[in-house]
């Protein structure tokens, strides 16, 4: 199916910008099972592809909640996403759609939560479904172990996802991450 022509200059924008971010910052680039390196580059997105690349949409999706950015979310996620954040960033709601991550973001504003997340390492499972292993920092330093297992449309777009407060062998006994 072709990439949604509405989706994808949102999309493109939010992934050169999170690029754009990690260069400033000088981060190192992470371990990555499963996806060539090529496919991860932002600048392949000038020819016209059928999907991005797992890696840099997990880094995307990332930068966006760690500058509380609800229009960097959007434009990651499909119209109808189904997003159920980890009860530290959330209330074991589920949230539908553009809306729905908006709300859940505004919440966390409200709350003032000042934690953010480090990726780690960005497995992909088969085409549409991948994993983000990463960590959850307060003031810069690592407090838990997280992840967030999504699934991506045929836009190339989070249309499912899920994040977890747990290690990643615990997500591999039950099966929620191969191993």
């Amino acid at each position: 199916m072709p990439v949604d022509s509405q989706a994808r200059p949102s999309l493109t924008s939010a992934l050169r910008g999170a690029q754009s971010r990690a260069n400033q910052s000088g981060s190192t680039k992470p371990r990555c099972s499963g996806i060539a390196a090529d496919d991860a580059s932002i600048e392949s997105l000038s020819v016209p592809r059928e999907r991005t690349s797992a890696e840099a949409i997990a880094h995307a999706f990332i930068d966006a909640f760690n500058r509380r950015d609800a229009e960097g979310l959007v434009a990651l996620a499909h119209p109808d996403i189904e997003w159920r954040p980890s009860r530290l960033a959330g209330v074991g709601e589920v949230y539908h759609g553009h809306d729905g991550l908006r709300r859940w973001l505004e919440g966390l504003r409200v709350s003032r939560a000042q934690y953010q997340a480090r990726v780690r390492e960005v497995r992909a499972f088969d085409e549409s479904r991948f994993a983000v292993i990463s960590e959850v920092l307060l003031e810069g330093e690592p407090v838990t172990p997280s992840a967030m297992v999504a699934r991506l449309s045929d836009a190339g777009t989070i249309i499912d996802a899920r994040a977890y407060l747990s290690d990643e062998q615990l997500l591999e006994r039950l099966g929620l991450v191969p191993e």
